[in-house]
């Protein structure tokens, strides 16, 4: 059995740095160097900018799964300023950020895929707690993989709104049966249930651990050290098992 310390750890979560993916599509330099150096400090992240919809295509097409794309509205280099989400969506989760008071507009994009429509302009810390959200439930089950089943939809959505300690609770947020809930993972995901619910939790607890000991340099959160060592300690025993949740496929 591992002893845990009371020593500090000098790089908290480092079994998930860079496996989540960010693209932020902006034809403002100065909002995606905001973007770059924020995000860059949380660094579970792999952080990318696009200042046109066909630099986000290359971006795509060469650093591919991009669990999260944020992209201004008004990116029209393309002929259609919601080109990349109609192109990416099944595999991508999109915010769409907008300068425009139309509510058409933000139908549409909703329409074509977008998690989120948020008004123009979105400081880097206001963004996090959405990055966080739509990354993860990314990874957990891009909507290619839902094959449009609105209760494999409903139970990502549940962990995030409930926030479950197991699958029983998990199972009840979401309204369905153990049974099922269990059943709908293996037949979309290829993983067991509860593999989804740990990459969950640990994720949640990474990336706000993360985003406020970006925001406050001088007091860094605590961190529970026992319970980042089991944590670290599952993951890599079966990083094999946990295959699926990060293959392109």
């Amino acid at each position: 059995m591992p002893v845990h310390s009371a020593q500090a750890i000098v790089q908290p979560y480092a079994f998930l740095y860079k496996t989540l993916t960010l693209l932020f599509v902006d034809d403002d330099p100065v909002l995606l160097e905001l973007y770059q150096t924020h995000f860059s400090d949380i660094p579970v992240y792999r952080v990318f900018t696009a200042a046109s919809s066909a630099d986000a295509c290359r971006i795509f097409k060469e650093h591919a799964p991009v669990n999260l794309c944020v992209q201004d509205m008004g990116i029209t280099d393309m002929g259609d300023e919601l080109f990349l989400i109609r192109e990416y969506s099944p595999q991508t989760a999109f915010i769409v950020l907008t300068g425009c008071s139309s509510a058409e507009k933000g139908w549409l994009a909703t329409a074509a895929g977008a998690k989120a429509v948020l008004d123009k302009p979105q400081g880097a810390f206001d963004l996090m707690p959405f990055a966080a959200r739509y990354s993860v439930g990314n990874l957990l089950c891009p909507d290619r993989c839902m094959q449009g089943d609105y209760l494999m939809r409903r139970s990502v959505d549940a962990l995030f709104d409930y926030s479950p300690k197991n699958v029983g609770e998990w199972q009840q947020a979401a309204g369905i049966t153990d049974r099922y809930l269990r059943k709908i993972w293996r037949k979309y995901r290829k993983v067991p249930a509860h593999y989804a619910l740990f990459l969950h939790r640990t994720y949640c607890r990474a990336l706000s651990y993360m985003a406020q000991a970006a925001e406050d340099t001088e007091a860094p959160p605590v961190l529970d050290n026992a319970e980042h060592d089991r944590s670290r300690e599952y993951f890599l025993a079966n990083r094999r098992l946990l295959g699926p949740f990060y293959s392109v496929n």
